[in-house]
């Protein structure tokens, strides 16, 4: 891709699910794209959860970027929030030309907007390359995760 003369970071609506669903296919993204129909009724539940958050980078009127984010208040923590950003992903023809640095610095805006103490970020990829990108935004390496995969039940 060229260089990008117009940019809009936004959120997400659901006439934007067919071009996030292409993001979310390309063969470097670590996610597993679902059907139109599944993600617009997952669209319609999610919203309607208070702190969650689709944005979309347009890159001269298409979508080229996306992120999940979402805001919770944390008991733990005293009441404040905490964030969590995930399932970033930018067009493979649109990357190192600062459009994710862009999504991500409105990302971390909105939460600090909010008071959030802290912005926690997962990601799923083993690239050095990814890596560094976020580390460059001022992300830390932090403690150890986990995951349990749920084991779906078979289809009768």
């Amino acid at each position: 891709m060229t260089i990008v003369q117009t940019l809009t970071i936004r959120l997400a609506r659901e006439d934007d699910l067919a071009s996030v669903l292409g993001l979310y296919a390309q063969d470097d993204f670590n996610g597993d794209a679902i059907g139109l129909a599944q993600a617009q009724a997952l669209y319609r539940r999610n919203f309607q959860t208070p702190g969650y958050q689709m944005w979309l980078v347009e890159g001269d009127g298409k979508i080229i970027g996306t992120a999940c984010l979402m805001i919770v208040e944390n008991i733990a923590a005293m009441g404040r929030h905490s964030a969590f950003i995930e399932s970033v992903v930018i067009d493979q023809s649109a990357r190192s030309l600062g459009i994710g640095q862009a999504l991500m610095k409105r990302l971390c805006e909105e939460a600090a907007g909010v008071g959030a103490y802290k912005i926690c970020l997962f990601t799923s990829s083993t690239s050095n390359y990814v890596h560094k990108f976020y580390e460059d935004l001022g992300f830390e390496r932090h403690g150890i995760s986990y995951q349990l995969v749920a084991k779906l039940p078979e289809a009768a």
